[in-house]
């Protein structure tokens, strides 16, 4: 069944499901962050053709449970599968979005993951990626390929925690000057969150925590609710020591400003605290709306094939 993109919001939160994104728990965190940052939020399941291309060797088998009986691939039924969890992520999405007015569309590629990933994002999405606490999984063969094509995109990254729900805490904006681009977004959501704002920057002088905080007023927040704090380094390790023992629930970092900016370093930090890094592209700084813009309700639906724009049911 073919069909096209009715509505489709040009600034998007790319949400791949095929790699820790696909529970009820993550849609929703997914969709709050989408709320507060005025974007779409745009489902993407890619059919892996490796695993397609598995099930076609006569000689690979798997296990059935609970009969533990070693069985051909079954191509057609691998096929029937993948449609089966591309629906069922489709009726969570949209189930999760309609009850917060976020628009949302749902798209089914297929091909190589990466390759994917880095056909579709551009420099004003936000691309959500799933951060295992277990260092040996991110680094395993899916996630790494995942993390590199969306580290050579334009994009904006929100790493989520695997299992992270949604809490209350400062957000903290880890700024390399005063005039930061990570320090837009993140006034935005402290001030829809109705949170304290962290800025953690470096030990450059007073003059930059005087004049971040000005720009941060400016920006909505209430001077009371902003604190400051400075490093001597912006490495993944002064970060999450001086976080220390506080609570926070967000990070906000400009992408490649610094060494915590950088995706490896960023998916510790994010590992380690339990909580979202949002890796801002320099580019989006402007973006961000001043207020709560209303938006349409929307919810399309878009397939597309391997090469072309040929859609599969």
């Amino acid at each position: 069944m073919s069909a096209t993109i009715e509505r489709m919001v040009r600034r998007r939160l790319v949400l791949e499901v095929c790699h820790g994104c696909a529970d009820m728990q993550t849609m929703r965190t997914a969709v709050r962050f989408a709320s507060m940052l005025d974007l779409g939020l745009h489902g993407l399941f890619i059919e892996d053709t490796s695993m397609l291309a598995l099930a076609e060797l006569q000689f690979v088998r798997e296990i059935r449970l609970p009969t533990y009986e070693w069985r051909a691939i079954a191509a057609d039924r691998m096929q029937a599968e993948l449609r089966h969890a591309a629906a069922e992520a489709r009726r969570m999405l949209n189930e999760v979005a309609a009850a917060s007015g976020v628009p949302n569309a749902f798209e089914i590629l297929r091909g190589e993951p990466g390759d994917m990933i880095a056909a579709t994002l551009s420099a004003d999405d936000v691309v959500v990626l799933a951060t295992p606490a277990n260092a040996g999984r991110r680094l395993a063969t899916g996630f790494a390929r995942l993390y590199e094509a969306v580290d050579q995109s334009p994009a904006s990254v929100l790493l989520l925690p695997v299992g992270f729900a949604p809490r209350h805490g400062c957000i903290v904006a880890l700024l390399s000057s005063a005039d930061d681009p990570s320090l837009d977004p993140a006034v935005q959501i402290a001030v829809r969150a109705k949170e304290d704002l962290l800025q953690l920057l470096p030990q450059d002088g007073e003059y930059i925590v005087r004049d971040a905080e000005e720009h941060a007023v400016a920006l909505g927040m209430t001077r009371l609710h902003v604190m400051a704090r400075q490093l001597s380094a912006l490495q993944a390790e002064d970060v999450l020591h001086a976080l220390g023992h506080g609570r926070d629930q967000l990070i906000v970092v400009t992408r490649h400003a610094c060494p915590a900016g950088e995706i490896v370093e960023a998916s510790r930090i994010a590992a380690t605290r339990g909580i979202p890094v949002l890796l801002v592209a320099p580019g989006q700084a402007g973006h961000a709306p001043s207020g709560g813009a209303s938006r349409a309700k929307a919810s399309t639906t878009a397939e597309r094939g391997a090469a072309g724009s040929s859609a599969q049911s």
